[in-house]
Order: C-alpha cells, then structure tokens, then sequence
C-alpha cells in the first residue's frame, strides 16, 4: 500500500477513536438535562402491583352468614349510611361505619385549591386470609393482619388558574402521634386522579383512604394533610408538595 495512503488511513483512526472517547467521556456535558415530569415523583406500589389482586378478586366470593343479612344494620349493597352499618367485600372484610364529620377546611398550592369537606371513620374486621391480603394491597402495606381502622377522606380540587393541570391527589396524612402515612405505606389515592386533567376553572371531587395507627383507632380525631406536586399537562412539575392543612372532625 503507497505509505501516503497508509498514513492518512491511520491519521483518520486516530481521529475517530479521539472523537468517540471525548463524546463518552463527556457525554455529560454536552447532553441536556431532562425536565423534572409529575412521573418522576409517583410512587410505584409493588405491593399494588402484585398479581395477588386480581387472583384474589376472581376467587370464589365469600358467603355471608345468616347473622349478618338478617341484621338491621347489614347494607347488601352500595355504602352504610348510618353509624353502626357495615357492609361486607366479597373477600370478607366487615366494614363497620363508625363515625363521619362534615368538615370545610381549605387549602391553596399554587393554582390549584384543595377543600376538604368529610372525613369518614371505619372500623374493619376481615374474616379471611383473602380479605387481610386485599387490605394489604389496597393500602400498600404488610402491617394489617387482623382488624384495622381507616379514615376515608372526601375533598374537592379547583384549578383557578389558566392552564391545565394534573395531580396525584394526598401525598402524606400526619396523625397526632406524629405517625405519618404516604403512599408507600397505608395511604391509597382515588385511582382516576392518575388519568385526570384539570382545565382552567374545573372541579373534582375525589378522596383518598388512610390507615389509622392501632393506637389511635379508638380517638381519632385530627390529622394533618399534605397534597402532591402539581404538573402540567406535559406532566412537568410546576409546583411543589403543598403545606400541611390540618382537619379536625
């Protein structure tokens, strides 16, 4: 091969393996940083995400005794509305309505304003291991194994301002006792917030369900919420987690 050749071949090696280690090397100072997005801060729920749930949901539904749907306070179907109904899952669990306050406490973050109007009190007996287990996963959390209390928590988001807005609805519940509960652990979110938009000027009334520390089952009667960041409609963060707005019922 004419050496005129050769050494312009391997000039051009050289060059090409000098390009390639500067773009690795610095690959991170040349590429551009990726927008915070509302996704970057939705909490996975591997618990949720089992396919535990839908097993347990196809099996065969639990037989309710002759006790219960003789009794006056058995609602067969649809939510107890009185202190002291219950109703009772395919799974097995009893939940027993024990208390329920109309609230209207008001919170403001950023564009969106956050009213909270009822909080609802249920104590929970689950009769079966399948119950127990639907439990844990709804509220993400392997502390449940026998009766619990929950706290169901009605609010509604307004967006008063001008563009589009998405949320994830509570992202902690603080108790008296100084317990907190996020969705990693004892907090469960309506789920249709995940597909939600908020235009400029819309409502939704939505909730979230809470599991109470079994020290506090019995009394209380206070928490404190904090809701989620707000995105946009291009699910970029625009803004933070808001304060804390205390309820009393």
């Amino acid at each position: 091969m004419n050496k005129r050749i050769w050494y312009i071949l391997a000039a051009s090696l050289v060059l090409l393996v000098g390009v390639g280690g500067f773009i690795l090397t610095n690959a991170h100072t040349i590429s551009t940083s990726p927008k915070e997005t509302l996704s970057d801060h939705r909490t996975t729920k591997p618990i949720q995400g089992s396919t535990k749930k839908s097993q347990l949901e196809n099996k065969k539904a639990y037989s309710v005794p002759k006790a219960d749907k003789s009794s006056a306070n058995y609602v067969a179907s649809g939510h107890a509305s009185k202190i002291g109904e219950y109703t009772i899952s395919s799974q097995g669990n009893k939940a027993v309505l024990a208390a329920k306050s109309n609230v209207t406490q008001t919170i403001s973050n950023g564009d969106l304003t956050y009213t909270v109007s009822k909080v609802t009190k249920y104590n929970n007996d689950p009769k079966t291991d399948e119950a127990v287990e639907m439990a844990r996963l709804a509220l993400n959390t392997r502390d449940i194994d026998g009766a619990y209390t929950t706290l169901t928590i009605k609010y509604t988001i307004e967006n008063t301002g001008s563009k589009n807005l998405q949320t994830d609805g509570v992202s902690t519940v603080a108790y008296t006792d100084g317990s907190i509960v996020s969705p990693l652990n004892g907090l469960d979110n309506d789920a249709s917030l995940a597909q939600t938009t908020l235009a400029a000027g819309d409502k939704k009334t939505t909730f979230a369900v809470v599991l109470v520390p079994k020290a506090l089952a019995a009394t209380v009667k206070s928490i404190q919420i904090e809701f989620a960041s707000i995105a946009n409609s291009s699910h970029q963060k625009v803004q933070k987690a808001s304060d804390g707005l205390t309820v009393n019922f």
